[in-house]
């Protein structure tokens, strides 16, 4: 009986020292990438769309730094680095009909900050910018390029940014408050319509916690509407509570561990990033939606609830506010955070729900009310 007893302090014991240096340790802050010296190469007659081997779609462009990506777009995170001498070599042939051309852009602003402008041939009168999720990203995401694919296909006008501090981006995100970020994205809003002053609206589609932005960024830029995909309702910190509790779960830990152990892995990640999240922590998207209270749809995977978001909690705040003024939501089954099936192409569903809702806002729908 006694061992028994020994046996459980010793092991408690040494859990509460490994649970402390999770939580106390200092971990190293995520590395910004090196600044981008170099000049890339020159969108031209060899960028746009390709058709490869068995109906394959690929979008070729410039690499940020040099050379080319060409971007899968049948299949999500199959993207290569191609030299201009393997552009058009076998199976790949440009496609006769290019449904949208793309050009680099730039803000004016203290930091620099690049962008892709889609431009679509056949214009459905709408402007879209991205607005880009947590950490390092940039236009050599595929999933973003995939995104700006869809939307220009609808004949949509796409800002594609380099987030700060991503890309041939500068500034740092570790260390700005949401607010900023939004404000970046009213800034390339701002240039949007400049560039296309004709267009019948102007709007935000913001990924995950660049969802979370989007309704300030709508309210500062007075946009016309806002989409907001796979982003939780509940504050920043809480939504961090809920990925790390699912990573413990799904990383085995006994039951009576999961609790102890998200709180010092929040810990840890808090520490991390201390002044991101002492700005950030509080933000929630459905506060800053009351100060805009815009046109709103908010789309979820329903599988995210055991990855990256509280989906059900993020639905009963939705519910719980008056109809009236109620953002519209949808969810999705048999998906999770990237909204795609089988982790390839968008959820057929989910795409023809955008498109649908966007084109509320088309040039012939302003025109009919």
């Amino acid at each position: 009986m006694i061992k028994t007893i020994l046996l459980g302090a010793s092991i408690v014991f040494l859990m509460v020292i490994a649970l402390g240096s999770v939580a106390f340790f200092s971990p190293r802050s995520p590395q910004l990438r090196e600044p981008i010296a170099t000049t890339p190469e020159p969108i031209d007659g060899r960028s746009g769309l390709y058709a490869g081997a068995e109906d394959s779609r690929w979008l070729v462009v410039p690499a940020l730094d040099n050379g080319f990506y060409r971007f899968n777009l049948n299949s999500w995170e199959r993207v290569e680095r191609i030299a201009a001498s393997d552009i058009a070599t076998e199976p790949f042939v440009r496609s006769p009909e290019q449904p949208y051309t793309i050009r680099a852009t730039a803000l004016e602003t203290p930091i620099a900050l690049e962008a892709w402008i889609f431009e679509p041939t056949e214009p459905s009168g709408i402007g879209i910018v991205i607005l880009h999720g947590s950490g390092d990203s940039d236009r050599s995401n595929s999933w973003y390029v995939m995104l700006a694919d869809m939307l220009a296909r609808a004949g949509h006008f796409v800002i594609l940014p380099d987030k700060r501090g991503s890309g041939r981006s500068s500034g740092d995100w570790r260390e700005t408050p949401l607010t900023v970020l939004a404000e970046d994205g009213a800034e390339w809003l701002a240039l949007l319509r400049s560039d296309q002053s004709d267009l019948s609206a102007y709007g935000f589609v913001g990924v995950s916690q660049g969802g979370t932005i989007t309704p300030e960024a709508a309210r500062i830029s007075a946009a016309d509407f806002g989409v907001a995909l796979s982003t939780s309702m509940t504050d920043l910190g809480e939504q961090l509570h809920q990925e790390v509790g699912n990573d413990v779960r799904a990383g085995g830990a006994p039951g009576f561990l999961h609790g102890v152990l998200t709180s010092a892995f929040v810990t840890r990640a808090e520490r991390r990033q201390p002044n991101f999240w002492l700005a950030n922590a509080d933000y929630n998207p459905l506060v800053q939606w009351q100060e805009w209270q815009g046109p709103f749809l908010v789309a979820y995977g329903a599988a995210d609830e055991n990855d990256n978001v509280p989906v059900s909690e993020s639905i009963a705040r939705l519910d719980a506010m008056p109809q009236r003024v109620r953002p519209e939501w949808q969810v999705y089954p048999g998906v999770g955070h990237s909204l795609m099936q089988d982790d390839s192409v968008f959820l057929t569903a989910f795409e023809a729900d955008l498109r649908a809702w966007l084109s509320r806002f088309s040039e012939e729908s302003h025109s009919e009310g």
